[in-house]
């Protein structure tokens, strides 16, 4: 395992070829106040992504509110209309819709808490194997 801009890079040789696949997974974990205002989580860099799964644990005693939020800049956002629903206790994910360079969540609640939030994100590439 190397690291490379701060990502850990996992390389597989590929069986039966002279291929090996460059895979990337980076996590990011962050923790969102809920409440009658919105939170909004750190913007993450979707640039070197290709699969993307957000997971959140609701750690408040009342329901929250989850969208997710997507950028070309890091500056102008929108939603992407999908919305995750969690009471007390609940556990969920978001699978991205739409392709950006940048994400961020949204979070709400009926109550004052915490939201915990694991952005996870894999990558891959393929390069030719000489050795």
């Amino acid at each position: 395992m190397e690291l490379q801009n701060n990502l850990r890079i996992n390389r597989i040789k590929a069986p039966h070829s002279g291929d090996r696949i460059i895979s990337d997974f980076s996590e990011y974990r962050d923790f969102l106040e809920t409440g009658a205002q919105t939170s909004l989580s750190r913007t993450i860099s979707l640039a070197r992504c290709r699969n993307m799964t957000v997971f959140v644990k609701n750690h408040s005693d009342g329901s929250v509110r989850v969208s997710a939020q997507y950028s070309p800049d890091g500056r102008h956002y929108v939603s992407d209309g999908q919305v995750l629903d969690l009471e007390e206790s609940e556990f969920g994910y978001l699978i991205p819709l739409i392709f950006s360079r940048y994400m961020r969540l949204a979070v709400s609640g009926t109550r004052p808490g915490r939201a915990e939030v694991w952005f996870q994100l894999q990558g891959f590439d393929y390069c030719s194997y000489n050795g």
